[in-house]
């Protein structure tokens, strides 16, 4: 073994009915110190870092097993240590940390496999994003068919679009703002499509039991619905005990009423009915005619009563 130097400084102290002797201090070659009264700590061990020799070990005297080291570059091997703070500068490798009886192995795992499904949805949104992106990019104000596209509107040169199908829905619909939280009759703009300028370079084709009403305002501030005058065409208004679909359907045609003041034109072509059905009485507003037919320069050829029944 090699030669060493031990320099025990300091008068030796033996007390009374004890066998130990006490130093001021230990010095081993010059590399290992012991003081406790030293500003520099109380242990103090020089040595040559990764030469392999541990600076210290501690081994089972019956086995012979290392119970805790540390060797030449100063990592600690041992079974456990307790403290109040383990702080790492590079890494710490451990097959298992437990704290507060907490894996952090599997926790860890656990934060690891979340981490790879977050990333994986993050990339599938991203994939969506970008091809919305796509979408976005290819708008146009035409609705070009296949494939399917997303249709921009355009301020300037208006918005084109293919098949619109509009359904009219009161569930859940208060544009009024009802307190109740209802559509009520009346309220504007009513469930379905709301045109205000309608052109038609094609065909309006109505189906079904489908007719075409007109609902006439008075001139008042605001203006409020004449609900006695009624103007129809198409399939004819129910009347009571009768719905839409079941409407006596000799009625279809070209309907107009008045209920207020008792009047009714209606404009059919069936069999059972007259052509043309007019109910009138005209002594509500001043006598006019039921009917007056003028030649073309204004000639009056025919006049009927104020009050009349024609079919």
């Amino acid at each position: 073994m090699p030669s060493s130097r031990i320099i025990v400084q300091g008068l030796p102290i033996i007390r009374s009915g004890e066998s130990s002797v006490a130093h001021d201090s230990i010095n081993v070659d010059d590399d290992v110190h012991i003081d406790a009264d030293h500003d520099d700590g109380v242990i103090r061990v020089k040595h040559t870092k990764n030469n392999n020799v541990d600076v210290i070990r501690v081994t089972d005297k019956a086995s012979g097993s290392v119970q805790f080291k540390v060797d030449s570059r100063g990592d600690i091997d041992g079974r456990n240590i307790t403290g109040n703070d383990l702080i790492a500068t590079n890494a710490v490798v451990t097959p298992l940390i437990t704290l507060a009886g907490v894996s952090l192995a599997t926790d860890l795992a656990d934060v690891k496999a979340d981490i790879v499904t977050a990333q994986a949805a993050a990339d599938d949104a991203q994939t969506d994003a970008d091809a919305n992106t796509a979408i976005l990019a290819a708008a146009t104000h035409i609705d070009g068919g296949l494939p399917d596209t997303l249709v921009k509107r355009s301020t300037e040169i208006g918005t084109a679009i293919d098949n619109l199908v509009v359904a009219g829905r009161e569930t859940d619909y208060n544009p009024a703002g009802n307190a109740n939280g209802l559509y009520a009759e009346g309220d504007y703009p009513p469930p379905g499509l709301t045109v205000v300028d309608q052109y038609a370079t094609g065909q309006i084709n109505m189906l079904q039991h489908c007719n075409l009403s007109f609902s006439p305002y008075d001139n008042a501030t605001p203006a409020a619905e004449i609900l006695t005058k009624n103007f129809y065409f198409g399939r004819a208004p129910p009347v009571v005990g009768e719905t839409v679909q079941n409407a006596d359907s000799d009625r279809d045609g070209l309907f107009i009423e008045d209920a207020q003041s008792g009047q009714t034109t209606l404009i059919t072509c069936v069999a059972t009915e007259p052509n043309i059905k007019i109910e009138a009485d005209k002594t509500k507003s001043g006598g006019k005619p039921v009917r007056s037919v003028f030649s073309p320069t204004n000639d009056t050829i025919m006049i009927l009563p104020t009050i009349m029944t024609l079919w």
